[in-house]
């Protein structure tokens, strides 16, 4: 019985990150739509600024003479039972050139306006990304800044209306699976005679305020871990501190 709790609850805390991974480009969004806000930054300056700061850039693409490809976005599908997605990436050797100078390009899930097709080297592009030692880490890629900021809005989507529905809806779903999964747990560590109490019980029969907050806890800590972003994290943060008061105290009575 105990294996089978403490199994219950890892399944349960695997399915919590599930519910995070709509969140997980928020932070990139949110990022980009400051940078978004002012003139795009000159390549020659980009070193200058601090590591990770978000920057939007115009320049033309470039190829390093190794590379034998025609365009740089290469593109990769997969498939699972519920969906089907694709991300895009930069091939190595991948620049981008302005007037002040240029600067090699690195990707993973870049956040693609088109086909990569519509992108061939020599085409002037804008992309936002966030500053490397020596590279810039591009996020997204578009013909112009007005492209940016829809994909940018793409990626922010769930925390505004009506949207932010879906973000509070997988944030309270999220909260659950992780209370289910602190009660899973506590009855697999629970001394003998109290777990053998409450095995005819129904899971969460045990909740006690305490099991509530550090379900909370666990919660939050995945979120942060995950997506390491305020942002990312409100309607988690949120929904999860509402939820745990109204069970705190439903449970305390």
């Amino acid at each position: 019985m105990r294996v089978a709790q403490l199994t219950l609850g890892l399944a349960l805390f695997l399915l919590v990150v599930v519910t995070y991974q709509p969140f997980r480009d928020v932070q990139r969004g949110r990022a980009a739509e400051r940078a978004l806000a002012g003139p795009p930054t000159p390549i020659a300056t980009l070193e200058a600024l601090s590591p990770f700061q978000a920057v939007y850039v115009v320049g033309v693409l470039q190829a390093e003479r190794d590379v034998r490809r025609e365009w740089p976005v290469e593109s990769a599908t997969f498939r699972t039972p519920l969906m089907q997605h694709v991300e895009h990436s930069l091939v190595p050797g991948t620049r981008l050139r302005d007037d002040s100078g240029e600067i090699a390009l690195e990707g993973d899930r870049v956040a693609l306006a088109g086909k990569p097709t519509d992108y061939p080297y020599g085409a002037t592009v804008a992309v936002y990304g966030t500053v490397r030692p020596g590279t810039l880490e591009v996020w997204a890629l578009g013909p112009d800044a007005a492209a940016l900021a829809r994909l940018a809005w793409n990626q922010t989507a769930l925390l505004y209306w009506p949207t932010l529905l879906v973000g509070l809806a997988l944030a309270v779903i999220g909260y659950g699976l992780a209370l289910a999964g602190t009660c899973a747990l506590d009855r697999a560590v629970a001394p003998e005679g109290r777990a053998r109490a409450g095995e005819a019980l129904p899971l969460f029969a045990h909740v006690r305020p305490r099991l509530a907050v550090v379900a909370l806890c666990l919660y939050l800590m995945i979120g942060f871990g995950l997506l390491g972003s305020a942002w990312a994290m409100l309607w988690p943060m949120i929904a999860g501190g509402v939820l745990t008061v109204l069970v705190a105290r439903q449970r305390a009575k």
